[in-house]
Formats: structure tokens, sequence, C-alpha cells
């Protein structure tokens, strides 16, 4: 996917990832009072989501 906004000449300048999701989308995936899920004992291991902020240089 970078590679994608890299190639079509965009700049990056952020990218965070995040160890939560949205939705339960594991049968191992625990509540958070927040409405996220994480991965059970997982601990921030394993990234979920992301965001990404590129954008087009001036010509």
């Amino acid at each position: 996917m970078l590679n994608g906004l890299l190639c079509n000449g965009l700049q990056i300048k952020s990218f965070e990832e995040y160890d939560y999701s949205l939705f339960n989308l594991f049968g191992n995936m625990i509540a958070e009072k927040n409405g996220t899920f994480k991965i059970a004992g997982k601990n921030g291991e394993i990234p979920m989501l992301f965001s990404v902020v590129a954008v087009k240089p001036p010509r």
C-alpha cells in the first residue's frame, strides 16, 4: 500500500500503527472499555490498524 502511494508521486508525511481494532475480527480478541478490541495476550505486539498521511508535492 505504501509503495502504491510512493509510486504515484505522493510523499509520506506520517505512518502510525495501532494495537487495536474497531471490530472483533478474531475469536481471541478482548473488548476494551473504550469499544476497541485487542488480541488477548499480545500487549501491543501485533499492529491491527494503521493511519497514513500522504501529500502530493507541488509541481
